[in-house]
């Protein structure tokens, strides 16, 4: 274990839910995430702060506005190819998250991309200059080119978690961490 931080491995139930906006807390009722396909019970790794009892998750556009830690859910689209430090998430709509993770705390596994997760965390809007896209492109597997294309910053919601429960079986441990 490092710091205040730690791998915990849950199991809980989830189930379609037509709105992830409307998501039941987890720790009393199964997660619900959205409509995107899954197994109807699902194996949810903990990876950050212990997390019994998160708020029911809110849609991305409302956790940039919310002046507090909130839960969002969705699908991890990318994730740091070196070390796990960053991923991003998609919801149903298409609407993005940038991940990056507390205090530099704890990391996820490299294999999570296409996996459902809930994260607990503070969004808010950022300006990300070209020397940080790039630097993200190139820690996401980007060619030369893409890297070289990057050329103007680019403002991005950006999600600062202090906790991530990604659904699934299979997942590697996070590079600097122990085994869940």
């Amino acid at each position: 274990m490092f710091g205040q931080f730690f791998l915990r491995a849950f199991v809980l139930a989830a189930a379609v839910s037509p709105s992830f906006a409307q998501a039941p807390s987890v720790a009393s009722t199964p997660i619900t995430t959205s409509s995107l396909e899954k197994a109807p019970a699902e194996t949810w790794t903990l990876f950050g702060a212990e997390m019994t009892r998160p708020e029911a998750t809110v849609p991305f556009g409302r956790a940039v506005a919310a002046d507090e830690a909130v839960s969002v859910a969705g699908k991890i689209q990318d994730v740091c190819a070196k070390k796990g430090c960053w991923m991003k998430v998609v919801d149903e709509g298409g609407a993005e998250l940038f991940v990056r993770f507390q205090d530099y705390g704890f990391f996820v596994p490299r294999n999570s991309a296409g996996r459902q997760t809930v994260l607990h965390g503070r969004a808010e809007k950022t300006m990300a200059d070209v020397s940080e896209l790039r630097h993200y492109a190139k820690d996401g597997g980007a060619s030369e080119e893409e890297i070289a294309a990057i050329t103007e910053p680019s403002e991005r919601v950006t999600f600062m978690a202090t906790s991530a429960f990604i659904a699934g079986v299979g997942l590697d441990a996070p590079l600097g961490s122990e085994s869940p």
